[in-house]
Formats: C-alpha cells, sequence, structure tokens
C-alpha cells in the first residue's frame, strides 16, 4: 500500500504543476490576445495593411516551422492526441521541451491569425510539466500518470479558466478508466491551483460572458423554449460531427497528396487560413478572441452560417497541415454561431440558445457530454442552464454515437497522427509503433 508520504508527495507535486501549467497557459491566452488585437487593428486600416491578414498567418507557420517543429516535432497540430499517444504509451512520459515549445508554437499561430486553441497545446504542454517533475522523487509509473493528467487539466484550467471542464475533459482521455482517489485528489488541487493563478493574473470573469448574460432576476433552473432544446440536438450532432470529419479529411488528404516540403506545411497551410481572413477576418484566432461576439445579435443568419462554415474549414487547413494549435476552442466558436442560429429560428433571442450550441457541439464531437456541459457553463457564468445543457449534450452525443464512433480524439491516420500530423512520439523523434501500452497492476 502506498505510504502517507508518497501520496504527499504526489499532491505537492500535483499544486506545483497546477502553479506551473495555469501561469504557462495564463501566459499564452495573454500574450495572444495582444498580438491578435494588434494584428486587427493594423489590418482594419484598410489599404495595403490588409495584405497583412494574409502575410501574417503564414509568417507565423513559417516561425513555427522552422523555430519550433525543428525541436520539437510533436509539437505539430492541437497536441490533445499527442498527449494520449505519449501518456498511455510505452514510456509514459512527455519531453520536458514540450513545456515550453508547444505553448510557443500556439503563440506564433494564435498571435499571427490563425484559426486554432489554446486547450490542446495547453494540454500537451502541462503533462510535460507533469513528467518533468514526477522524474524526479522517484514516483511510480501509476503516480507519474496521475501527476501528468492533473498537470494536462491545469493547463488546460490556466487557458481557458473552466477547472470543472477541464478535469472531466481530460481525466478519461488519459487516464481511461483508472481513475482513483489519489488522481481525483491530485487533479482537484491542481485545476484549482490554476484556476487561482487564472483569476489572479487574468481577472475572474467567464470568457464568453458577454454572449450570453445572466438576467438580473434568475430562476433556477432556467428552460429556454423546447424547440431550441429539440432543434440542437440534432443540429449539435451534425455540426459536431462535420467539424470532425472536416479535421480528418483534410489531415488524410494533405498527407496524401500535398507535393509540398513536409517541413513548410504549417506556412502553406498559414497562407490558405489567412486567404480566407480576407473574407472572413472574424474568424481568426481562438474561441475568446471572436470579434464578432458583441455584432452577433445585429449580424444576419445567412452571414452567421458562413462564418461558422468559414471557422470550420479555416481550422481544418490549419491543423491539416501541421499547425501548432488547438481544435477545442474553435468549435466553442462553432458552437456560439450554431446556437445564435437557431436561437432566431425558434424565437428566443437572451442568448441562452448561443450556450446550448457549445454544449450540443462538444458533446457530439468530444462523445464527452459532462464535459461539455461544464465548459458551456464556465465559459459564460449561466449556472442556471445547466439543465437544458444536460439535455442537449447528452441527446447530441447520443445521435453522433449511433451514426459513428469516430471523435475529435480518435486519430486521423496512423497511431499518433489524427489532426496532429505525421505520427511522432512525444519521448523522441521516431513515429510510436502503438498508441497505448498495458497499464500497470492496479495497487493494492
Amino acid at each position: 500500500m502506498p505510504s502517507t508520504r508518497t501520496l504527499a508527495r504526489l499532491l505537492g507535486l500535483a499544486v506545483a504543476a497546477g502553479a506551473a501549467a495555469g501561469l504557462l497557459g495564463v501566459a499564452l491566452t495573454l500574450l495572444a490576445r495582444a498580438g491578435l488585437d494588434r494584428l486587427v487593428a493594423a489590418a482594419a486600416t484598410g489599404g495595403p495593411a490588409r495584405a497583412l491578414l494574409v502575410l501574417a498567418p503564414a509568417v507565423g507557420g513559417l516561425a513555427c516551422a522552422l523555430l519550433v517543429l525543428r525541436a520539437a516535432p510533436e509539437v505539430r497540430g492541437p497536441g490533445s492526441i499527442a498527449s494520449i499517444a505519449a501518456v498511455t504509451g510505452p514510456a509514459g512520459r512527455v519531453r520536458s521541451r514540450v513545456a515550453l515549445l508547444h505553448p510557443i508554437g500556439a503563440l506564433l499561430t494564435l498571435a499571427l491569425g490563425g484559426s486554432a486553441g489554446r486547450e490542446g497545446p495547453m494540454m500537451h504542454a502541462g503533462a510535460a510539466v507533469g513528467s518533468a517533475l514526477a522524474t524526479g522523487p522517484g514516483l511510480d509509473r501509476s503516480d507519474s500518470r496521475r501527476l501528468q493528467t492533473a498537470a494536462a487539466a491545469a493547463g488546460v484550467t490556466g487557458a481557458m479558466n473552466t477547472p470543472v471542464a477541464a478535469a472531466l475533459l481530460v481525466t478519461p482521455l488519459l487516464l481511461r478508466g483508472r481513475t482513483d482517489a489519489r488522481a481525483v485528489a491530485a487533479i482537484a488541487l491542481a485545476v484549482c491551483t490554476a484556476a487561482g493563478a487564472h483569476r489572479l493574473v487574468a481577472g475572474p470573469g467567464p470568457l464568453f460572458a458577454e454572449l450570453a448574460p445572466i438576467p438580473a432576476v434568475t430562476a433556477f433552473p432556467t428552460w429556454p423554449p423546447f424547440t431550441v432544446v429539440a432543434l440542437l440536438v440534432p443540429a449539435g450532432a451534425a455540426v459536431g460531427l462535420g467539424y470532425v470529419v472536416a479535421l480528418r479529411t483534410t489531415t488524410r488528404a494533405v498527407q496524401r497528396w500535398w507535393p509540398g516540403p513536409r517541413r513548410l506545411d504549417p506556412a502553406f497551410g498559414g497562407l490558405a487560413g489567412g486567404l480566407l481572413l480576407l473574407a472572413a477576418p472574424q474568424v481568426a484566432g481562438s474561441s475568446d478572441m471572436l470579434t464578432i461576439g458583441p455584432d452577433l445579435a445585429a449580424t444576419t443568419a445567412w452571414v452567421l452560417v458562413g462564418l461558422l462554415l468559414a471557422k470550420i474549414v479555416a481550422t481544418a487547413v490549419g491543423t491539416g497541415f501541421g499547425g501548432s494549435g488547438g481544435v477545442i476552442g474553435p468549435l466553442f466558436v462553432v458552437g456560439v454561431l450554431l446556437g445564435e442560429v437557431v436561437g432566431r429560428a425558434a424565437g428566443s433571442d437572451d442568448g441562452s440558445a448561443r450556450v446550448l450550441g457549445v454544449a450540443a457541439a462538444f458533446a457530439a464531437a468530444s462523445r464527452l457530454p459532462a464535459a461539455a456541459v461544464a465548459a458551456a457553463v464556465e465559459l459564460t457564468g449561466r449556472l442556471d442552464l445547466t439543465p437544458a445543457a444536460i439535455a442537449v449534450a447528452v441527446g447530441s452525443a447520443l445521435v453522433a454515437v449511433c451514426i459513428t464512433r469516430v471523435t475529435l480524439f480518435t486519430p486521423a491516420t496512423s497511431p499518433g497522427a489524427g489532426a496532429d500530423g505525421p505520427p511522432t512520439s512525444s519521448t523522441g523523434g521516431e513515429p510510436p509503433q502503438e498508441t497505448s501500452a498495458p497499464d500497470p497492476p492496479p495497487e493494492r
């Protein structure tokens, strides 16, 4: 039986990992937002400055390819699939350099206009922080995996200020049913520490607070019109699965048919995404960087549908060419746009449909309805919509699972690939032979 000293060591390291990964996530958030604000302001002056919308993402992809991917090829793509392959693989660890290089790669992508998210890179970076801390004190394989999971959840929390959603997202992906009291304690301490770091540096407010303002007098629970729930279940399933199909199809097409030099793929992806920004500059950046937030109500439904499709295409092109950026944040944007369209069709104009759209699309794509509900509620602060979010998340996930078992975290081609690009290992430069290894026997 593990000693009390070993448990105390695990929990102490979880706090340290939560602080480190959380601060990394906050730094990525603030720096990416500042860089994108400067880019959008410069391009808004018109004239030749609009060329920045095309050139900046290409420069970001090129810099990422030359400076980051050469040092750590495993930081291609979102990071979520790479995290799963590394933590659950034979070595059971992530190289320490990933802790800095994947956030840097994501920063180059996001600050220069790429359509991506911060969650996957911070999951990968957090796992690297946990792996580095686990090597020192001599924790066993099981405790090392618990610490890496806790640190990965802390990284997502630092980037998005969603501690509950981060825990519910990362735990099933990295622990795979081996959750116990030690893991729960370590994850809880890590995400609480990361949430404290985020709120201390960036403020306590939810990232999507302006999209669904909390009513002055809030009834619990608040139920939107039944038509909204009924429409969002099939619509969320269709959009969530369409998002997954777009990512997988683009990744496979690039790997099979793109003739360009593989090392420069992110630059070509950035150039293609930049051309799309000329028509729809609102799709640049990550989830909370959505520049049309205050203008959603004034935007026509057909324009919203066009932006939804543009966001999917821009993200699929960026990740398909191996850009360093996540795929969860853009899905939140897609869910917001979907909810706005469905809300208008159902005659709901209070913003609640936007919250439920996030839950529906994310649940269908990830097949993790609990994480989808927590993300929708924490991102908007609309706790009163929790029961309705549960209904649409469970419904859309059930519809999706009846259609296919492929999810957002299923590798697109070979083990370790998927939206993360060519097969690579987070413990070295060679492709892994398998994505997972037999777990150690349970502790007695």
